[in-house]
């Protein structure tokens, strides 16, 4: 299905997103236009300075050398970027695991920029917010390929080709570049949200090439149900075999009957109950 650029738009906007959006641009704001980026963008200063709110803040926080017209558009097309598909990924996975999404995949790109960086020495100031709007864009590929929009008004693409775009602008460049700071936040970020979305959330891989990953996910989640859980199950029924078969001996014998074992696991079928239910 193509959807024209006159249709491509949100009629309703969740509010998750707008509250997100409204913290992005004041965390924004105040770390380019009042100099407070080396205090909410993260850097070394993590360690160095334990500055141990930047893993947070870092989310909401785009990095720029001075507050600019240029930086000013930069900051624009990526807040619509992730309005556009944080809200088609809110709508399709939900609040809850939305939140636990955002914040893991953009936290986990930065650890992964912070070990590098105290790995090599290096210094950088850098942002969770590019990854976190990268892994949106892988998700919402694995959500459906094959939607298709129209870029720049007049060219058709499909979502996995989208994919494709941001891969080669972040993985690619930053390779090419030797960036290695950037290009770990942008590799953990994919595989978080790419295995995220395969095994937790059960969508498919973008790729036909990938779909290997798609029978691995249904051969695990076989073994799970068939071994794991039906192990769980036979444990359960047993318990309650052993529950109904005491309760009766007590009804006849009454309690002094039991033996120490039957007591102690009798308790400990009660603490399962009460831990699980």
């Amino acid at each position: 299905m193509t959807i024209p650029p006159w249709q491509f738009q949100r009629a309703y906007t969740p509010p998750l997103i707008k509250q997100l959006l409204q913290l992005t641009c004041l965390f924004t704001l105040l770390a380019v236009g009042f100099g407070l980026q080396n205090l909410l963008a993260l850097n070394p200063g993590f360690f160095s300075s334990m500055y141990f709110w930047q893993p947070i803040t870092s989310l909401f926080v785009l990095p720029a050398p001075l507050f600019s017209f240029g930086f000013l558009l930069d900051f624009a097309f990526l807040m619509l970027v992730f309005w556009l598909i944080g809200s088609l990924v809110h709508d399709r996975i939900g609040k809850t695991k939305f939140l636990i999404f955002y914040f893991a995949s953009g936290i986990l790109s930065g650890f992964a920029q912070l070990f590098i960086m105290q790995k090599f020495q290096l210094y950088a100031t850098v942002s969770e917010l590019l990854p976190m709007i990268f892994s949106l864009t892988v998700l919402w590929a694995m959500i459906d390929p094959y939607q298709e929009i129209m870029l720049f008004f007049v060219l058709p693409l499909k979502a996995k080709w989208v994919l494709v775009f941001a891969l080669f602008g972040t993985l690619f460049l930053s390779f090419v570049q030797q960036d290695i700071i950037a290009f770990s936040g942008y590799m953990t970020a994919f595989l978080f949200s790419y295995f995220w979305g395969l095994f937790v959330l059960g969508f498919q891989s973008p790729f036909e090439w990938m779909r290997g990953m798609d029978s691995l996910r249904n051969r695990l989640t076989s073994f799970w149900r068939w071994n794991v859980m039906g192990r769980v199950y036979r444990q359960k029924t047993a318990d309650d075999a052993f529950v109904d078969a005491t309760l009766d001996k007590i009804s006849k014998d009454g309690v002094s009957s039991l033996s120490l074992l039957q007591r102690l696991r009798l308790k400990w079928i009660s603490l399962k109950k009460r831990i699980f239910s």
